[in-house]
């Protein structure tokens, strides 16, 4: 699905990652330096206008993350 605009998905699925990587950080699971990374590569997507890559980063980040700190 190739729209200009955020759908609610995709605000469901910023909400969601968000909140997985706070809790990460939080719990010590996750480094700050790999939660705002983490946060900040989605937001640099959008910023650029790259819908595809920031949907596909928040609907798949969390595995990456979880992989990178494996």
């Amino acid at each position: 699905m190739a729209t200009t605009e955020l759908t609610n998905r995709d605000h469901q699925n910023i909400t969601a990652f968000s909140g997985h990587i706070l809790d990460g950080y939080r719990s010590g699971a996750i480094s700050k330096a790999a939660a705002t990374g983490a946060l900040a590569h989605g937001m640099k997507a959008l910023a650029r206008g790259d819908l595809d890559d920031a949907r596909r980063w928040y609907e798949e980040g969390r595995t990456v993350v979880q992989e990178t700190m494996c």
